[in-house]
């Protein structure tokens, strides 16, 4: 027994070792990912494929680098005047009378001269004074005053001031679209009509059954509509709609639908000499019914200010006298489902002697 347990704890000892080395060699190429992954903030400006951010927090400029490459990007470079001129009007829109950002040009490696900081050719230099030699400082800004805009010029390093992030990628933020709304074409089916979101290539559907604990994807659609035809009359579900882009959009707002049996039965008879009773079949899973009417001067139907429970209203009509005609719509809530067929009756003039 003794033998078998200690071969035992040796198998044990061999695969924590396993699980130490392979953790080793994954670990640090993971973590290096996660801190590379570009987080670009909402306001940047793009150029040229890139994005720019000023950073209005004072760092010397090693802090400022660090704090660059820990959103994964890098202290500006710049690499002809045109993009210059772009640099230097979005730092007069943060620092518009005087002063200096810190920009990814340094000296502080004696023997390799002024460099940027990823290592790309210097193409292009714009020192305030052309003449005076540069050689002995180690860290650049862009200057900012009234006299002289967007030329560089040496900064100790303890100084402390605004900086400028450049990323190699563009930011896109993706919004969640808005206005959801759904609605019933035919039985057995729910639609739903959103507006676009913000630099959204497709959506993503995600639909909640009443009895369910969460949310599923259901779907994903480049277009501004989507039908589900997978629901069962007479049961509630929960839509929410996700735009992507890449990366993906918070959640818009929840719409809810219930899809209807189309309402039959629908009767209309004169009561009195001015009053329509309308009555119909109970319909399975509504809440309420609303009533829609055409009168005699009206050119098309519109929507009485009726919500009924009941499958039996009474309706006034006291003022004109002619042919009507009706349609009743199931609903849950603010959604309607399918139109009945519509129902004329005519209210006749009476004869005064």
């Amino acid at each position: 027994m003794k033998c078998i347990c200690d071969r035992e704890d040796a198998m044990k000892k061999r695969l924590v070792m396993l699980i130490v080395l392979v953790l080793a060699v994954l670990l640090p190429f993971a973590l290096a990912e996660a801190a590379t992954k570009p987080i670009i903030p909402g306001g940047a400006l793009t150029y040229k494929g890139h994005s720019y951010y000023i950073y209005k927090s004072n760092k010397n400029w090693e802090g400022a680098e660090k704090a660059c490459e820990k959103v994964g990007g890098h202290l500006v470079t710049i690499s002809n005047a045109a993009e210059n001129a772009f640099v230097t009007k979005y730092t007069q829109k943060i620092q518009p009378r005087y002063g200096w950002i810190w920009i990814g040009f340094c000296n502080k490696y004696e023997t390799d001269g002024w460099q940027w900081v990823t290592g790309e050719p210097v193409n292009y230099v714009n020192w305030l004074d052309p003449d005076f030699d540069y050689s002995y400082f180690e860290y650049a800004g862009l200057f900012i005053n009234t006299s002289v805009v967007g030329a560089w010029d040496f900064c100790l390093g303890d100084w402390e001031q605004y900086y400028m992030c450049e990323w190699d990628t563009v930011s896109v933020t993706v919004s969640a679209p808005k206005t959801v709304k759904a609605d019933q074409p035919a039985s057995g089916t729910v639609r739903l009509t959103w507006t676009k979101g913000k630099n959204a290539k497709k959506y993503a559907i995600w639909r909640k059954d009443e009895s369910a604990s969460d949310y599923v994807k259901i779907g994903e659609t480049t277009k501004l509509t989507y039908k589900d035809k997978k629901v069962k009359n007479g049961q509630i579900y929960k839509y929410k709609i996700q735009a992507v882009n890449g990366d993906k959009s918070a959640y818009s707002s929840v719409v809810k639908a219930c899809p209807l049996p189309k309402l039959t039965g629908l009767k209309a008879k004169v009561s009195g000499k001015t009053n329509i009773v309308l009555s119909w079949k109970k319909v399975k899973g509504a809440k309420h019914y609303y009533i829609y009417q055409k009168g005699p001067k009206d050119d098309e139907f519109k929507k009485l200010h009726i919500d009924t429970s009941s499958t039996k209203v009474m309706i006034s009509v006291k003022n004109y006298f002619g042919k009507y005609k009706f349609y009743v719509v199931p609903a849950y809530g603010s959604f309607e489902g399918l139109k009945s067929s519509k129902v004329s009756i005519k209210i006749e003039n009476p004869v005064t002697y």
